[in-house]
């Protein structure tokens, strides 16, 4: 099973106009691995959405929120940008992919469930923001009524909550799933439902998705595949 990291990065995105089939070999062929390859990278695992927008989900494991902001991750951004100039100069430039919608990145502050470290065939997520004053109230909601009750439905495999270090709404929330369904049931309803929800109306209105999982990269996987790859 994979480890579960102490920091998240969170790219949200959906193609450029007449560049699906492009973003989409980018992700496949190119992009997972290297930035899975990168030290502190656990792992790269993407998404496609399948309610909510954008449509591409993608989240990063990493050892801690620092890594996105180390020498590793800068000399990935260098490497993509000599590429980029070289196929400009070449007459070739590579076109915009994506427009990305969310780049956040985060810091984890619980992981519970059965299954814990497990990948979801299935991910619904809750990004989140509340004023500061209430930040204890949901986490107490979280802790005392709501993980409870939901990480003991048998399609929840696990939860993680996260605190945001660069970018808003500052929580979210990922819930990887057996099944779509899980979503629909009485008993995943009744989670979100306790006594103490209500004194959380003050939130502002929660932004969510339901992913199904499309790939997955851990590290070692990453080196090996970029060790073939011209340098």
């Amino acid at each position: 099973m994979p480890d579960v990291g102490g920091g998240l990065l969170l790219v949200l995105a959906d193609e450029a106009p007449g560049q699906y089939l492009e973003m989409e070999r980018w992700y496949e062929d190119d992009h997972l691995y290297e930035r899975s390859a990168i030290e502190g990278f656990l792992y790269s695992r993407r998404y496609i959405s399948l309610e909510g927008r954008p449509r591409s989900l993608t989240l990063y494991e990493l050892t801690d929120a620092g890594v996105v902001h180390g020498d590793g991750y800068a000399k990935a951004w260098e490497r993509e940008n000599r590429i980029a100039a070289q196929r400009k100069d070449a007459g070739n430039p590579i076109p915009q992919r994506m427009v990305m919608t969310v780049r956040n990145e985060y810091e984890r502050i619980a992981s519970v469930g059965k299954h814990p470290r497990d990948i979801g065939a299935f991910i619904w997520m809750v990004r989140e923001d509340i004023p500061e004053a209430q930040a204890a109230v949901l986490t107490r909601w979280y802790d005392e009524e709501h993980l409870p009750l939901v990480t003991a439905l048998p399609t929840v495999r696990g939860v993680r909550r996260y605190r945001a270090t660069v970018g808003t709404p500052a929580y979210l929330t990922v819930y990887d799933l057996a099944t779509a369904d899980t979503v629909t049931s009485d008993a995943w309803k009744r989670s979100f439902e306790t006594p103490s929800a209500g004194i959380l109306a003050q939130r502002t209105e929660a932004i969510t998705n339901l992913g199904q999982f499309f790939k997955y990269v851990d590290h070692e996987e990453a080196l090996r595949e970029m060790a073939t790859w011209p340098q």
